[in-house]
């Protein structure tokens, strides 16, 4: 049978020493990467025109805005029928 190589987890000292500088934001996606990434570990963009030196601000989602204005729109009509139903009964 075939033995199995036990895998080193751990970075090597090169790794390390090349890894220990200061961190930015990609540009793409605004996660934290390595100041000296060639590309974002999250997007896979390559970092080409430069890194950000401060996290970049999301904005909601177009699908959870939506699903925000549907849950609005469907308590709204909720209580528009309950309160014709009591109104109704007077």
């Amino acid at each position: 049978m075939f033995a199995m190589a036990e895998r080193d987890e751990d970075p090597s000292d090169k790794d390390i020493e090349r890894f220990e500088g200061d961190t930015a934001w990609c540009p793409s996606c605004g996660s934290e990467i390595w100041e000296d990434s060639v590309a974002c570990p999250k997007c896979g963009d390559m970092i080409e025109e430069g890194l950000v030196h401060r996290p970049k601000l999301h904005r909601p989602s177009q699908r959870k805005l939506t699903s925000i204005t549907a849950i609005v729109l469907i308590v709204a009509i909720l209580f528009g029928c309950a309160l014709y139903g009591f109104i109704r009964l007077f």
